[in-house]
């Protein structure tokens, strides 16, 4: 890709992530889930070096659920995810 043109700013994400008042689920493009429920002890890890935050239980570290930066809606589905945690979370 060369500098500067707009293709080199594009992301593109082939997931979908949805909020509810259960938990998280991100749903794959070859429709895999992986979910998350706010019962679990989750753990919400800020890791700015690659522009993403990582949720997952500390039960089931594979349980990992990253939220990029750059994912259309960032600060709404972040402020959804903040909202529904329960205060037992662990914020790093």
């Amino acid at each position: 890709r060369r500098r500067g043109t707009v293709e080199s700013h594009v992301v593109c994400f082939r997931s979908v992530l949805e909020v509810s008042r259960f938990g998280v689920t991100e749903i794959a493009d070859d429709g895999t889930r992986r979910a998350l429920r706010w019962t679990q002890p989750l753990l919400l890890r800020n890791r700015p070096k690659k522009r993403r935050l990582d949720l997952y239980s500390t039960a089931r570290p594979d349980s990992l659920i990253s939220l990029d930066y750059r994912r259309l809606g960032f600060e709404r589905l972040l402020r959804s995810i903040v909202d529904h945690l329960p205060s037992r979370l662990i914020l790093e």
